[in-house]
């Protein structure tokens, strides 16, 4: 099998790629400028993209990550010369931008607006939202990764017109761990028994409220397709020759192809495929339709007593910034959470609260929420993060991690709930309503009203 040597910057230079037999680099090197490619390194894929052609018109031999997961691949990967098996997933087509350089494809301008249908209408009656931050699988895998097999439920109920305290329960799904599952088998909760069961007991307590929408960060619904292999949480190490181990649905392509109409600084935005469903996802929804929940099917359809939907944090705050809710950030501003939690950053506590204000408000204010709720949701929320002592006042810091991304994601969930019972919600779907859905938080003003 090939190897590769990691180089200094985050390029794969093909003089470092030893290939006995040739194929790899032959491939490699029909590659177009900006044309990329799938790579299996030390066992895990990431998406590589071929250097542009420079100044004197010479494509360098050399490739640049051009996803998050090549990045995160790329970093793990020893310094110190040990070589790493490398293996060719597939070759992505060549498309009719990849021979535009990097720095004009940066400010290309976008064609048209981004387009949002809306998802339904008013939910006049009294209802509970719930958000829900869902661990695929259960958390992650090993005696030393079990701070992250839990889940956070955000919620917070409209009654008389009137919302009340934004409320967040934890999940400790390490009651039914499995730290040592195998490979197609979640490591803690495995039939979401657990989440569930709390899911149950709020609906329980808000017994008085009729109507209830529940949005979950995950895909719940997707077409069968036989191309793909089976969820592994390994599947980069296992996939099959011809096979992928996961594709986009139809709602996941029509979100992108309203995201590439994005004003620049908002088209890099991503979320993972959404096919095949995983395990505990398939338990989890067959849970929700056994406590009344129906998933949501159209924009025209009336509403159950139960509405579930899906959402997706990173859709969410893209929404929140199309549509103006974040004056002069950018993508990369208002997900620096995201980023601060995977290297568990310690921040001044009133940094880390400012960071919390300005990713949540926005996503707040997108689902229509007024001003004075919008503060008291965020109060609550810091006094949520000094409870779990995210945020403590001696030192006077925050932690980013599990328990503090799990939260934000949790509220940001929330917000495309409340948008929804506000009738105030946009859906990315297909002409299928079973290849799933994307509903998030706000919608362009009516015209002739008065702009955001």
């Amino acid at each position: 099998m090939p190897q590769l040597i990691r180089s200094k910057n985050h390029s794969i230079w093909f003089r470092h790629i030893d290939d006995p037999q040739g194929d790899l680099l032959r491939e490699l090197r029909r590659l177009e400028p900006g044309q990329a490619v799938v790579l299996q390194i030390g066992g895990r894929e990431g998406v590589w993209r071929r250097f542009n052609q420079g100044a004197k018109g010479r494509t360098p031999e050399a490739l640049s990550c051009a996803n998050d997961r090549a990045t995160s691949v790329w970093n793990s990967l020893p310094v110190d010369g040990v070589p790493v098996d490398v293996l060719l997933v597939r070759v992505e087509p060549p498309s009719a931008q990849t021979q535009v350089k990097r720095k004009s494809r940066s400010r290309r301008k976008a064609t048209g607006r981004p387009g949002f249908t809306p998802a339904c209408s008013h939910l006049a009656k009294d209802v509970l939202c719930i958000g829900i931050d869902v661990a695929w699988w259960g958390g992650l895998q090993g005696p030393s990764k079990k701070h992250t097999r839990s889940e956070c439920l955000a919620l917070a109920a409209r009654v008389n017109g009137k919302w009340s305290d934004l409320e967040i329960r934890r999940v400790d799904l390490t009651l039914l761990d499995q730290p040592n599952a195998d490979d197609v088998t979640p490591n803690a909760d495995p039939k979401a028994d657990l989440l569930s069961q709390a899911v149950k007991e709020e609906l329980a307590r808000f017994g008085h409220i009729a109507h209830v929408v529940l949005a979950a960060d995950v895909p719940m619904k997707a077409l069968a397709r036989r191309d793909l292999n089976p969820p592994q949480k390994t599947k980069e190490r296992s996939t099959e020759a011809g096979r992928k181990t996961a594709a986009f649905r139809a709602c996941d392509l029509k979100w992108h192809a309203e995201r590439d109409k994005s004003p620049q600084g908002w088209r890099n935005v991503q979320i993972l495929p959404g096919a095949p469903l995983y395990p505990r996802v398939i338990e989890l929804v067959s849970k929700l339709r056994m406590l009344g929940f129906s998933i949501y099917q159209h924009p025209w359809g009336p509403h159950p007593t139960y509405t579930a939907v899906e959402c997706f944090p990173n859709e969410v705050l893209w929404s929140a910034g199309v549509l103006g809710h974040v004056k002069k950030l950018t993508e990369a501003s208002i997900r620096a959470y995201k980023r601060l939690g995977k290297v568990r950053a310690r921040l001044p506590s009133d940094v880390f609260l400012s960071l919390c204000r300005h990713t949540l408000l926005p996503a707040l204010s997108a689902a229509s929420l007024d001003a004075a709720t919008c503060e008291r949701w965020l109060s609550s929320f810091f006094d949520r993060l000094k409870e779990d002592l995210v945020v403590t006042d001696d030192p006077a810091e925050g932690r980013s991690g599990k328990k503090f991304d799990d939260c934000m994601d949790s509220v940001l969930s929330l917000t495309a709930a409340v948008a929804f019972a506000e009738g105030k919600a946009h859906v990315h779907q297909g002409d299928d309503p079973e290849d799933g859905h994307i509903v998030g938080p706000g919608l362009p003003p009516i015209e002739g009203e008065k702009g955001i």
